[in-house]
């Protein structure tokens, strides 16, 4: 066995000692490296009396070599020694040597200085000292960002370390200003980032550090690194290190002429694209600032376009026109500004939209995406027509060139990439003069416009209504409609619903008075009108065919009201027969006044069919993503209850479950926990709980929180329609022990009946004990519920089940209000 011990490191000597237990007269052979550069092989055989002293032989097992000068001039140095035997390093080995100076020493120094007044001298333009300056600034950005690595508490400013009076007077009153004014931009590290954010510099140092400010401060939450490239050439910029901190880095370009067209603004993406980490690229220029979210919108956006997709946001100025909401090219190549000059705050520029070709701004791209054409480097050529060749390109593949329009950027200087004078412009002409015509074009035929009235924009993390709204909006964009959702009620959130409405292509109206003004301003503007709700319906519906007499009437149940509001009077004794009555008798009539009634339930379907034989009904659920299972059976542990608890079904429920099934739920059920899930959990008069029930409440995640759970549960004694929670859980491959009412309308299949459904109290505790100890039979029913899910819950199920609705329909004396073309924006 080999030991030893490197003892000392200097600048002028190590000492240690080695020696082989098993041959204690053997005399070892080590070598020093720096780094892994070996340095020379020598013995140790020097007398240590220390070792001697200590029982350990002759004690002839030391070495101390003395060092020449200069053989280590770094500031810092790895020194190691190892064993010629084996190559492991001896005890205490490797060490960081560090010059007793922390600065570089004076040779460095004069070397340095020696270089720079060469090159100042033979400099005859300034651009000549752009290279100089490329190095200096990149070398401080690394610096400043060792720095920070230190600095975890970010408590300093650097730039007010630096010695500000011996700046040249040009720097000087930049540091003053910045030093006196903005704190350095803290970007979060993150060692694995997923979005790489690429600015490239617009020459103006107050405008670089507002954008990457606003992106911090609106993007909490993205893992994202910011690589700024600087080859604008401006001397002010070389500052920017100073005011970065953590996750970015400052890269200076050398700019030695200047560039025509936009080159030198695809050089820095270039560059940029060339040191990014991240699979999502986000390249931006120009831009004063971001709007709130836009980057998390942006993301989402392209996550859901595809792999093959070029996404960018809506563009404004500062007085609140816009600049572009994407660029049209016609068959010739010319370019043009979607929007140009309109009103930032019209609806139809705040929505997701497809476009020709987007302005090189800002754009977000897949990493893959963007290197299979070769990365921006392949594109400098083509100058204007960069980002157009790439677009065209991705949509020949049968990509998406998408503008967010819930996405806002502020322009702080000139539009980029619409130069049609560009020498890319020919190139870009050759390639797709043939193609230009048809993929440029719209698609043929006028679109139809369906509008959408609710009580509030849906709040799908809230209620099953609002799921279902929202999946049937987005069915619409798909069929190729024009969607404008407006709302009977403003609520406290409405601003941010309807943001989340116009990121999926849907023209969310937020602004309108009355109704009946709205309707009366609009009319004869839809070829379909969705009205969600009964009671809804009851304010609405008259209205809505006189002010489009010519459009077909969709009516869209929740459920049926007075089915529920019946047998909650039979389960609970409370309510009053004749509301239930004149309920039944106004729902009857909405439903006869519209063209088709939408329900989601087969139960209901053919009750209405029942009462009334002549009303067209059509059946469509909503889609949920079918999930893989991630977590196993035994990670999972506990059961939830999971709904809105102003929606009085969900209170009696679980008070009744707490009651009458969980105290009798075998010991060990009981012993891993019951959860309470959902909004509103303050409309709950449930006393006090025991240990084993937990209120939890609303969870922002719960995607991610059911991904725990072994089992729901869904004990409903009244209701009607589907149930949402039920639905929810078997899309995520979550058994949901239910009762009957919970299961009713469901088109479950028979294996999922029988393993989940259960016809009273007893029954739902033994099909809980039974499937939580089961990891087989457990598995068995959580796949099927998945393929159940993406068979019956997804997209393509839905547009076709909102298509067929449209045919039950009878023909207006108007348009055909079928619809003209599929898309792939919601």
């Amino acid at each position: 066995m080999l030991t030893g011990h490197l003892d000392h490191v200097g600048i002028d000597r190590i000492a240690g000692w080695a020696r082989d237990e098993a041959d204690p007269a053997r005399r070892l052979v080590l070598e020093l490296y720096d780094g892994d550069r070996p340095i020379v092989r020598f013995v140790a055989d020097r007398m240590r009396t220390d070792l001697a002293g200590a029982g350990l032989g002759d004690g002839r097992y030391g070495f101390w070599l003395s060092l020449p000068a200069g053989l280590f001039p770094m500031p810092v140095h790895r020194i190691g020694v190892r064993f010629v035997d084996t190559g492991a390093d001896i005890g205490g080995s490797p060490r960081h040597l560090y010059r007793a100076d922390p600065a570089l020493d004076e040779d460095f120094s004069a070397f340095v200085d020696a270089q720079m007044d060469a090159a100042i001298a033979a400099a005859e333009r300034p651009e000549q000292l752009e290279p100089l300056i490329a190095f200096a600034t990149s070398l401080t950005s690394r610096l400043v960002g060792a720095i920070d690595r230190f600095d975890t508490l970010n408590r300093s400013t650097p730039l007010r370390d630096i010695a500000l009076s011996t700046l040249p007077d040009r720097l000087r009153r930049s540091a003053d200003k910045l030093a006196g004014g903005p704190k350095p931009v803290h970007v979060p590290l993150h060692p694995d980032p997923r979005v790489s954010v690429v600015v490239a510099s617009s020459g103006r140092l107050g405008d670089d550090h507002g954008l990457i400010r606003s992106l911090v401060e609106t993007s909490t939450g993205i893992p994202l690194e910011i690589i700024v490239v600087d080859n604008s050439g401006v001397v002010e910029t070389t500052l920017l290190p100073f005011l970065l901190r953590g996750g970015a880095r400052v890269v200076r370009v050398a700019r030695s002429a200047p560039a025509a067209g936009s080159s030198a603004l695809i050089a820095a993406y270039a560059e940029g694209q060339r040191l990014a980490r991240g699979e999502i690229l986000v390249f931006l220029s120009g831009l004063a600032s971001l709007a709130d979210e836009a980057l998390a919108t942006l993301v989402e956006t392209l996550d859901r376009a595809g792999p093959s997709a070029l996404v960018a946001p809506r563009l404004v100025d500062a007085d609140g026109l816009v600049r572009s909401a994407g660029l049209a090219v016609d068959p010739l190549g010319n370019k043009s500004p979607v929007g140009q000059g309109a009103d930032a705050a019209l609806t139809r520029f705040r929505v997701l939209r497809p476009a020709d070709d987007v302005a090189l701004n800002a754009l977000v791209i897949r990493r893959e995406a963007l290197l299979a054409q070769g990365g921006f480097e392949a594109l400098e050529s083509l100058e204007d027509y960069a980002t157009t060749a790439l677009a065209f390109v991705l949509r020949a593949a049968g990509g998406a060139v998408l503008v967010q329009g819930a996405a806002e950027a502020v322009l702080a200087g000139p539009l980029a990439g619409i130069a049609m004078r560009s020498a890319g412009r020919s190139r870009f002409l050759a390639r797709w003069t043939g193609t230009l015509p048809r993929i440029g074009e719209e698609a043929a035929g006028e679109a139809r416009t369906v509008l959408f009235i609710d009580e509030h924009f849906p709040a799908p993390d809230e209620d099953a209504g609002s799921v279902a709204v929202f999946s049937h909006a987005r069915a619409f964009v798909r069929l190729g409609y024009r969607v404008v959702f407006v709302a009977t009620e403003r609520a406290g959130h409405a601003a941010a619903r309807a943001r989340r409405l116009r990121a999926r292509g849907i023209e969310a109206e937020d602004g309108i008075g009355s109704m009946e003004q709205f309707l009366a301003t609009r009319a004869n503007q839809f070829d379909v009108v969705y009205v969600h709700r009964f009671h809804v319906a009851r304010q609405v519906l008259e209205a809505a065919r006189g002010a489009n007499p010519k459009a077909r009437i969709l009516f869209s149940l929740a459920d049926l009201h007075h089915i529920r509001e019946e047998r909650a009077r039979a389960v609970t004794g409370q309510g009053d027969d004749h509301a239930v009555a004149a309920t039944r008798a106004d729902e009857l009539s909405a439903i006869a006044a519209a063209d088709v009634t939408i329900t989601h339930s087969d139960w209901e379907r053919d009750y209405i069919a029942d009462h009334l034989p002549e009303a067209r009904v059509a059946v469509a659920l909503w889609d949920l993503p079918g999930l893989p299972v991630r977590t196993p059976f035994a990670e999972r542990q506990g059961l939830c209850f999971l709904g809105s608890y102003r929606h009085a079904p969900n209170g009696d429920a679980i008070a009744h479950f707490m009651t009458a099934v969980w105290p009798r739920t075998a010991e060990a059920v009981r012993r891993d926990g019951l959860d309470i899930v959902g909004a509103y959990t303050d409309a709950l008069k449930l006393g006090a709980l025991p240990d084993d029930i937990r209120l939890v409440g609303y969870v922002a995640d719960i995607a991610a929180y059911l991904d725990r759970k072994r089992l729901m549960v869904a004990p409903l004694r009244f209701g009607a329609g589907v149930k949402g929670k039920v639905l929810l859980a078997l899309s995520q491959g979550l058994p949901c022990i239910m009762s009957p009412v919970a299961a009713e309308g469901i088109p479950l299949s028979a294996e999922l009946t029988e393993a989940l459904v259960a016809a009273d109290d007893d029954a739902l505790g033994a099909r809980i004990e039974a499937l939580y100890a089961d990891p087989v039979r457990w598995q068995a029913v959580s796949e099927a519920a998945v393929d159940w899910a993406r068979r019956t819950l997804s997209e393509e199920a839905v547009t076709r089940a909102i298509a067929e609705a449209l045919a039950e329909a009878p023909a207006a004396a108007g348009r055909d209000p079928a619809p003209v073309a599929a898309k792939a924006l919601a």
